[in-house]
């Protein structure tokens, strides 16, 4: 029987969850540089981490396989400054400083746009966000997804929030959310330049009160 263990996140976890996020495919098809891409997962996570007051992560054999990251507004205080912040500016600037980098944040802001589009002003319905999800391919199909969601669920109503939404598209497992009982409450078809087919984006929601 393998042996998975969750626990909070430490910063030698970093690494391996670029790694992890890289396997999406999605920075791959915004930037060919390595170099650049290497930066742009650097960010993102810690933009992830910045945006989240629940993190947990899953290690097999000493090796993180997954992530759960995810928001209750309640809790999440907005300040000028987090331990994330300079590492996120830094890197930022010198991305800027880049043609190449320049090119693949404008990519990563058109297709951010699309979920803002979708979302909308429903926000303010929602007392938080699943912001992050990802298990590694070899993993999954195991469990480990639904116990990340299972302990980010058990936090959230713990800290009475009634709701969440999280947003996905057919580039991710998708359909893991289906199966979860989440509810699909919005959808769009989005195209992207660099695809040879459209892309769908996602708006789900999950009632805490139901759980």
């Amino acid at each position: 029987m393998q042996k998975f263990i969750y626990r909070d996140i430490q910063e030698k976890d970093y690494e391996a969850l670029e790694k992890l996020l890289d396997m999406t495919g999605y920075f791959k098809k915004i930037t060919p540089n390595n170099k650049v891409r290497q930066i742009v997962l650097q960010v993102y996570l810690r933009g992830c981490l910045e945006d989240s007051t629940f993190t947990k992560v899953v290690e097999h054999q000493g090796q993180v396989i997954g992530i759960v990251c995810g928001r209750n507004n309640k809790h999440s205080k907005k300040v000028a400054w987090t331990p994330y912040t300079a590492g996120i500016l830094s890197r930022l600037i010198y991305l800027h400083l880049l043609k190449e980098g320049r090119k693949t944040l404008k990519a990563h802001r058109d297709f951010s746009q699309n979920y803002k589009e979708l979302m909308g002003d429903k926000e303010q319905q929602f007392d938080g966000e699943l912001t992050l999800l990802i298990v590694d391919k070899q993993y999954r199909r195991v469990g480990i997804g639904k116990t990340l969601i299972h302990q980010f669920l058990e936090y959230m109503k713990q800290t009475k929030a009634k709701n969440f939404y999280l947003l996905t598209d057919t580039m991710c497992q998708y359909t893991f959310y289906d199966r979860q009982g989440f509810r699909k409450i919005g959808k769009q078809k989005v195209n992207w330049v660099n695809e040879l087919k459209e892309i769908e984006i996602y708006l789900y929601d999950k009632d805490i009160e139901h759980f």
